[in-house]
């Protein structure tokens, strides 16, 4: 029972490592930055993979000063 719980806490640990990966620290008032991209195209392909894989918001901005597309995740 012991050798199954533990197994259990692992696998929560490593799945809650991996979307924290992703997410950064971001939630509904502290949107996390991911990366620019120069083609809104592209920006909202990735926005795309993001929602479609985890429990989360993603969103593109314009950025004036830089001239590019950023990205950035919510959590949910």
């Amino acid at each position: 029972m012991k050798k199954a719980l533990g197994r259990l806490g692992a696998v929560t640990v490593i799945a809650g490592s991996l979307l924290g990966f992703a997410a950064g620290t971001a939630s509904a008032g502290n949107p996390e930055y991911i990366r620019s991209y120069q083609r809104q195209a592209d920006c909202e392909r990735a926005a795309d993979e993001i929602r479609s894989g985890a429990d989360l918001a993603a969103y593109c901005t314009w950025d004036k000063g830089h001239t590019e597309w950023d990205l950035f995740v919510l959590s949910l």
